[in-house]
């Protein structure tokens, strides 16, 4: 009886396998691409419903290694930058520092004061440092006591997560900082979040769905208070799109693009004005090319960038002034005319030379300061 039992089982199987094929064989599918999902992380599921409701109305794609230079942040709100690996927030007025300093087996943040002309020496964040693995590229709102950072940690949902918290003037100390949650967090790295008060614009980093050493700076509209999704009633496939930012566009009908957008603009042609001077592009070597003078690690070649624009500005005006003696000079003219005329083209020749020689010497010390 058991061996009847297993031919009419293995008769089944294998029918049904035959059949399986015969059907595929008349109906081929192209096998689609799917992307392997990560294991539900439990910290995602919970933020999913506070998921905050956010206008995003731009991003660019950039390298990960000059993407504070794709932050227009307006002066007044102070200014990022990075040092030897270090990442600086420096304020309004220039007298406080906040900085991530160490490598990757040990990062701190600190502060530092500027006092007589010079910094203090760099002190630890009590409370942040112990609690969050590699802290890195803070942000202080304009209030002066709101504090952003990016770490990672159990409180992270992927690698790097941004955070906030706010200093206590009664303890001089900060409160335990708040994972800022979805979307502005996500299952890949966020690496630095900055907010513009004065024309309620942000701009956050994320390396979601880029390749390695490329990042995406999202711009985003700020609001005075935080709203969330949860009284739309959305469905939770469009929640999640709306949480990983699949796509910004989905955000905009959730606010008023088009007045961000030219709040954008000002923000841009406002800064513009200032930064005209600092912007450039200037070759260091194969691996390096600066467009702000801010990117100069060596303060040597920063301060000779500065007179190799004076030098340059001069040369434009000599040449300027040498076609004009050119265009009026005639074979008859007085010698000392013609003497005029050869002065003018020997300043010219010396100014191309020394502007020549400039650009060696910053390159130089440059390549010196990035190899330390």
């Amino acid at each position: 009886m058991k061996r009847i039992l297993f031919l009419v089982f293995a008769f089944l199987t294998c029918w049904v396998g035959i059949n399986a094929q015969s059907r595929r064989a008349k109906t081929p599918v192209k096998p689609a691409h799917i992307e392997k999902k990560p294991a539900v992380n439990p910290l995602y599921q919970l933020m999913l419903p506070a998921t905050a409701k956010v206008l995003f109305i731009d991003s660019i794609v950039v390298d990960k290694d000059s993407f504070l230079y794709y932050i227009p942040l307006s002066r007044e709100m102070g200014e990022v930058s990075e040092r030897k690996g270090d990442a600086i927030y420096t304020n309004e007025y220039g007298n406080r520092r906040y900085i991530a300093m160490g490598d990757s087996a040990s990062r701190i943040l600190y502060t530092s004061d500027k006092l007589e002309g010079k910094w203090t020496e760099p002190q630890p964040i009590e409370g942040i440092s112990d609690a969050y693995d590699q802290p890195d590229h803070p942000f202080v709102a304009s209030d002066g006591v709101t504090l952003y950072f990016a770490a990672k940690g159990k409180n992270s949902l992927g690698g790097y997560d941004v955070f906030m918290t706010v200093f206590n003037s009664d303890s001089s100390k900060y409160y335990k900082p708040d994972n800022l949650g979805l979307p502005f967090n996500s299952r890949f790295n966020e690496y630095m979040i900055a907010i513009d008060d004065l024309d309620s614009l942000g701009w956050l980093v994320s390396d979601r769905w880029q390749p390695a050493g490329k990042v995406c700076v999202y711009t985003f509209a700020t609001s005075a208070s935080r709203q969330s999704y949860e009284a739309d009633n959305l469905p939770e496939a469009k929640l999640r799109s709306l949480a990983d930012l699949h796509s910004i566009r989905e955000t905009w009908q959730y606010g008023d693009v088009d007045a961000a957008l030219r709040r954008l603009t000002a923000t841009l042609q406002r800064n513009n004005v200032s930064e005209q001077a600092d912007r450039m592009t200037f070759i260091i070597n194969d691996n390096h090319t600066y467009h702000f003078t801010s990117e100069f690690k060596s303060p040597s070649a920063r301060k000779g960038y500065a007179q190799l624009l004076e030098m340059k500005q001069m040369l434009k005006k000599e040449e300027s002034q040498l076609a004009s003696a050119r265009d009026n000079f005639h074979l008859k003219r007085p010698a000392n005319e013609v003497a005029a005329l050869s002065s003018l083209e020997q300043k010219v020749q010396k100014l191309r030379t020394d502007i020549h020689e400039t650009e060696k010497k910053i390159r130089n010390q440059e390549i010196t300061a990035l190899g330390k």
